[in-house]
């Protein structure tokens, strides 16, 4: 179930980078910046912040689904979940 959920939300964060893509090598070659550094940071950027500035949540499902998904496998107690979550978001 969690496979699967991460798979679909994968899969539409792929499709919309490559609808994305043409426009942001139109950018580097209108800025004559493209490089293979530039390429480098896009690709870290993809798995980090999102390939487009207004993509940056589907990388974020992706991470707080599974994060949510181990801790209940490691914590059975619903309530001790939102507790550690809690100390987590003020640390």
């Amino acid at each position: 179930s969690l496979l699967y959920y991460i798979k679909r939300i994968g899969l539409l964060y792929i499709l919309w980078s490559l609808i994305y893509l043409p426009f942001k090598i139109s950018d580097w070659l209108l800025d004559g910046n493209i490089s293979v550094s530039e390429i480098l940071i896009y690709i870290k950027m993809f798995f980090i912040q999102g390939s487009y500035g207004h993509l940056w949540f589907l990388p974020a499902i992706i991470f707080a689904t599974s994060l949510v998904y181990f801790l209940h496998l490691l914590i059975k107690n619903p309530a001790k979940i939102a507790r550690y979550a809690k100390k987590l978001l003020c640390v």
